[in-house]
């Protein structure tokens, strides 16, 4: 049913079966040189997500999680190229994307370096789409 209701989304807005979001640039440096797009949480935002094809999972900057008032869950511990961070558990129900929205996200909550925005967008989002990255036009787009 998630995946219905993003591709009927998805088709309603773009009329070609794809939907296209704009890539935004970082204010000031983005060392990771990762593209950062507009996400909306449980129909709130705009909020700045980096797109990590590499990261398995959503994360949530702690600060976003607190202005969202999310019900906080276990505890652990999540890793990467830069190293370790201590996280929480937490469900966004509805995750918005490019005019593409999914149901029931989990997401880790960690405090996240600056450079990243408000959140990584990873692969348990986006693994229902794929995703096309154009840096020259600065867009993103997901296709069913």
């Amino acid at each position: 049913m998630k995946l219905c209701s993003a591709l009927a989304v998805s088709i309603l807005l773009s009329g070609c079966g794809s939907a296209w979001g704009t890539v935004r640039e970082a204010a000031g440096a983005n060392p990771s040189r990762l593209p950062l797009v507009k996400v909306w949480l449980d129909g709130q935002g705009p909020f700045v997500f980096t797109v990590d094809t590499g990261s398995n999972g959503c994360v949530l900057r702690g600060s976003v999680a607190k202005k969202l008032k999310l019900p906080v869950g276990r505890e652990g511990t999540l890793r990467g190229g830069g190293g370790t961070l201590q996280s929480h558990r937490v469900l966004i129900h509805t995750v918005e994307v490019a005019g593409v929205r999914v149901d029931s996200v989990p997401f880790a909550m960690a405090d996240l370096p600056a450079d990243l925005g408000d959140g990584l967008l990873g692969n348990n989002f986006l693994q229902a789409y794929r995703v096309t990255l154009d840096f020259p036009r600065s867009q993103v787009r997901l296709d069913p």
